[in-house]
């Protein structure tokens, strides 16, 4: 009986074994794997849909025709000729003069404009366009009364006017026609059959040519349903708002004490005394510099917030309210109506010219027999509650920055329980953990069987 238990004990304990070492040898592999880890991408759980598109084969249709036969087509042309009368543009030329004058005792001048000879003489057409014919020659000289001298030049110069004068004639003819051309003076001098398109046959498609695609079986769809990926994302740096109260303003800056408002916006005026505020921005760089700051409470010098490279800050003053602000308007009792405060206005009297005991009373009233008159019963009267005071704008001051939110750290997926081990969370080698349970079931199975 000792040496079954025994047995058992020892098939246990190697069981055991086997599921420790697959413990620790799981970690281990997937530590060892080849090639950089792929990068983490968050993604929700979604569902994967597959076509699988349908299986078919092609059966070929050929085209269907008819052949149509065309004659031919041809038409004449012809050529035509004809004499041209020819001419050639001339130039009108006819005596210009220009003169040059020196005074008594003086120098020669510059000769002076080319000017038209009157009446015209030695005119003459030329057939080339150009500005004059030969050189200037001696027309004629003088000496004038005042003893100045004058030299004058003339010359056959061009004086635009042009003409057409014949010039023989030339012989035109056309390129092939299908008649004469316009004009006068045409003569045919050749003919031509020309052939638009020679006979031929058509092939006429009754039918284009076409593929069939027979479907031997349908398109059909899978669905896979996928888990969320989770992943924790790398810490982003951002900037914050920070609002710090002067707890001793107009004696010392310091110490400060944090204000949550929402913005960082400044806190209105208020009737206690003047305020003072410092805007601080920081730098969270880190989870460290995000826990750091969310314990800070109060600033006691500028090395304690230093840490969170402060910027951009701003000093704020906010003076109190004005005494007239600060001031609770009247409380008025209410008048014997039972209506609102009158404050000032005499009371009226809600029994007069009613009938005694017949009269409808007004809450907290009763009547007096004795008296004939409408009385208010000797109680505490009940105020109206006071109205709040509506807060001051708050002081100028610069503008405010919306308040950054660190990024929030999402929570790390669950592993299955199939593939974690109790108190340790490693994953257990699958081969592993079976083989260990089969060697505790057979060390079972085997004990009882001696047993029996």
């Amino acid at each position: 009986m000792h040496m079954h238990i025994r047995s058992f004990i020892l098939r246990l304990l190697m069981a055991v074994g086997l599921i420790a070492a697959g413990i620790t040898l799981a970690p281990a592999a997937n530590a060892t794997g080849g090639g950089d880890p792929e990068p983490c991408v968050p993604k929700d759980a979604w569902t994967e849909t597959i076509e699988h598109p349908a299986e078919t084969h092609v059966v070929q249709h050929p085209a269907e025709t008819h052949v149509v036969h065309h004659e031919a087509v041809t038409h004449p042309e012809y050529r035509y000729q004809r004499s041209v009368e020819q001419t050639k543009t001339q130039w009108h030329f006819v005596k210009y003069t220009h003169t040059k004058t020196k005074p008594k005792n003086g120098e020669w001048s510059a000769y002076g404009p080319w000017t038209k000879w009157s009446p015209t003489t030695h005119e003459s057409w030329g057939d080339a366009n150009v500005e004059a014919l030969g050189s200037p020659a001696y027309h004629g000289s003088g000496t004038n009364p005042d003893k100045s001298e004058w030299y004058r030049e003339w010359q056959a110069r061009n004086t635009g006017e042009t003409r057409e004068v014949p010039n023989g004639t030339t012989t035109e003819t056309t390129d092939w026609l299908a008649g004469p051309p316009a004009g006068e003076g045409w003569t045919q001098i050749d003919e031509r059959i020309v052939t638009d398109h020679a006979a031929y046959d058509e092939t006429v498609t009754d039918r284009e040519a076409y593929d069939e695609t027979v479907v031997d079986h349908e398109a059909w769809t899978e669905t896979v349903e996928h888990p969320a990926v989770t992943c924790t994302p790398e810490f982003t740096e951002y900037e914050v708002c920070v609002l710090w109260s002067v707890d001793n303003p107009g004696v010392s800056d310091w110490p400060q004490t944090r204000v949550d408002t929402d913005n960082c916006t400044v806190p209105p005026a208020i009737c206690e005394g003047d305020q003072r505020f410092q805007q601080d921005y920081y730098w969270i760089r880190d989870a460290a510099d995000e826990q750091y700051l969310a314990g800070l409470e109060h600033l006691y010098s500028p090395a304690d917030d230093a840490s969170l490279e402060p910027h951009n800050w701003s000093m704020i003053d906010v003076p109190a309210k004005s005494e007239e602000d600060c001031t609770p308007p009247p409380v008025c009792e209410p008048d014997h109506n039972g209506d609102e405060p009158g404050c000032g206005e005499p009371p009226v009297d809600v029994c007069e010219n009613v009938p005694g005991d017949q009269a409808e009373l007004p809450p907290g009233y009763v009547y007096d027999g004795e008296t004939d008159e409408c009385v208010l019963i000797p109680e505490e009267p009940v105020l109206p509650p006071k109205t709040p005071e509506k807060p001051g704008k708050p002081s100028a001051g610069p503008p405010t920055t919306q308040l950054t939110q660190a990024p929030a750290q999402p929570a790390q997926p669950a592993q299955p329980a199939q593939q974690v081990l109790p108190a340790t969370g490693a994953p257990a080698s699958l081969w592993l953990v079976l083989l260990g349970a089969g060697l505790v079931l057979g060390g079972v199975v085997l004990t009882r069987r001696k047993n029996a």
